[in-house]
């Protein structure tokens, strides 16, 4: 059994496809404005091939840039929505698959761990383009929690943050899990509700030591097979010392990462220039429209160089009433 959630952290279920299928033709229209698609390969800081994708406005001689970073067992395909999203507003896409995920070089993944550094080398070769104006990274679940880590490591030239459905840490997202499937069985529900003294909530429950020992199990699992420790998959440490404007999403629904991992992140987020937006939905639930037009106003009042924002404003609206 404990292989089977030691396979789920390092080895889910692998995205494949197609690219010509998938993606479709590099060159196409949005809302009646040429992009342009260009498929390229970034290595990163342990040798390993990335595939990426950059959606540019044809005819730009410069813009700025969102970072898509996909989920767990997901792939640079997930940022379609983000591509039709944003290329009408003059933001560039840049999507890629994560080390050990879709068509990127390497066998295994960690959910944030090695994630890391491939999105290091991601914004480093960005920055190195003369035609980028400003930099974004918008992250969903596991591309989130890695975004956060990665701000608060180094001062990044990054100007805007957009954080769905991230998680407090890989070992609480364990614990919850656990919790999860433990409930289902009669006997031991009730064990798993104990308070945790005066000063908890009423019902509040508390890790009893068999659980504890099961997360430790999977952490030593992982420890022996991907040589990497799953405490220091830990965004939540990283809150303190982020420097840059951020919009956090979560679902009120979600049984996978539950809503208070953002709300804690949120109320622990350094930066004052922050939200947390919440919406009717589970994990995996399509974003409402009406969220994906707050996500935009938001990346284009941090990326785009506008001279006055009653003008911003109405090109924001006029864009979104064409969509």
């Amino acid at each position: 059994m404990m292989e089977v959630f030691t396979n789920l952290v390092c080895r889910p279920p692998r995205y494949t496809y197609d690219l010509e299928t998938e993606l479709g033709p590099s060159y196409f229209k949005i809302d009646d404005a040429p992009v342009h698609r260009r498929d390229l390969q970034v290595r990163n800081g342990r040798g390993l091939l990335l595939h990426c994708s950059h959606y540019v406005p044809i005819g730009a001689e410069e813009y700025p840039v969102v970072i898509y970073c996909h989920g767990n067992a997901g792939a640079r395909t997930d940022a379609d929505d983000t591509v039709n999203l944003l290329l009408p507003f003059g933001i560039s896409v840049f999507t890629f698959d994560f080390s050990g995920s879709g068509m990127s070089e390497g066998d295994l993944c960690s959910l944030g761990f090695h994630e890391r550094g491939d999105l290091q080398c991601i914004i480093k070769s960005l920055e190195e383009n003369p035609r980028i104006t400003k930099i974004g990274v918008w992250g969903r679940s596991m591309g989130a929690a890695t975004a956060l880590m990665v701000a608060g490591e180094e001062d990044l030239g990054v100007s805007a943050m957009v954080l769905d459905s991230c998680f407090l840490s890989l070992e609480s997202v364990a614990t919850d899990v656990a919790c999860k499937y433990l409930r289902k069985v009669p006997f031991l529900e009730s064990w798993l509700r104990v308070t945790r003294g005066a000063d908890a909530a009423p019902g509040e429950e508390q890790m009893v030591p068999f659980l504890n020992e099961g997360v430790q199990m999977l952490r030593a699992g992982v420890l022996a097979r991907c040589a990497w420790d799953i405490r220091a998959v830990n965004p939540e440490a990283s809150c303190e010392r982020c420097s840059i404007p951020a919009l956090f999403l979560h679902a009120e629904g979600d049984t996978l990462v539950q809503l208070r991992h953002s709300q804690e992140l949120f109320a622990k987020y350094a930066h004052s220039e922050k939200q947390l937006e919440t919406f009717e939905g589970d994990h995996n639930t399509l974003r409402p429209e009406k969220l994906l037009h707050r996500i935009a106003r938001f990346l284009a009042r941090k990326l785009k160089e506008t001279q006055d924002d009653g003008e911003e404003e109405e090109e924001e609206e006029d864009v979104l009433r064409r969509r």
